[in-house]
């Protein structure tokens, strides 16, 4: 759990719990994808069941990436819960720009990279606290309708693998030699 899952189990179960009263038409649901064993499945349904969010939770476990496809296909927002520790604060999670090539806004903590990579067209930025987050989940649900995938999707080309070889890699690689 280095990446504090249930924190973040935590911020939407307050989330539901203030705003359930105002599900629709869209009941949001969080599903989470990764655990690596039986006792972390067990460990986050009992943490859901505990905060009154059970019927809203679901948890998986790890997925090949060539599995994720549906997933990603029924998501209406991705969710980048990544802990405001020293050692991510750089680091771009590749959720998000999976997420961004799906046309999905997304709901992150602020690190520095989670920052370089959302912004209000995008997603939102919310604290690594679980009032921080709950309200992150408030803002994104009620915004739901403002983002435009198409232009999420737009935007997140410039960051494909296939772009960045193209306009970083291979200019670097030809302005080398062999003999350098």
């Amino acid at each position: 759990f280095n990446r504090r899952i249930p924190q973040m189990i935590a911020a939407f179960s307050e989330f539901v719990k203030a705003k359930k009263s105002s599900f629709s038409q869209m009941r949001p649901k969080l599903v989470i994808i990764g655990a690596s064993d039986s006792r972390d499945v067990d460990e986050c349904l009992g943490i859901a069941a505990e905060l009154g969010s059970s019927d809203y939770v679901d948890i998986l476990f790890r997925l090949d990436h060539r599995e994720l496809e549906p997933f990603f296909r029924m998501a209406s927002v991705g969710v980048a819960y990544i802990p405001e520790l020293w050692c991510y604060q750089f680091q771009p999670p590749t959720k998000i720009l999976e997420y961004m090539s799906y046309g999905l806004p997304t709901l992150a903590t602020a690190t520095s990279a989670n920052k370089d990579l959302i912004d209000k067209f995008n997603g939102v930025i919310a604290d690594d606290s679980i009032e921080g987050f709950s309200r992150g989940f408030a803002k994104i649900y009620s915004n739901a309708q403002t983002f435009d995938s198409l232009l999420i999707r737009r935007r997140s080309e410039a960051m494909s693998w296939e772009s960045l070889a193209l306009k970083k890699i291979l200019p670097f690689l030809r302005g080398r030699s062999c003999d350098n």
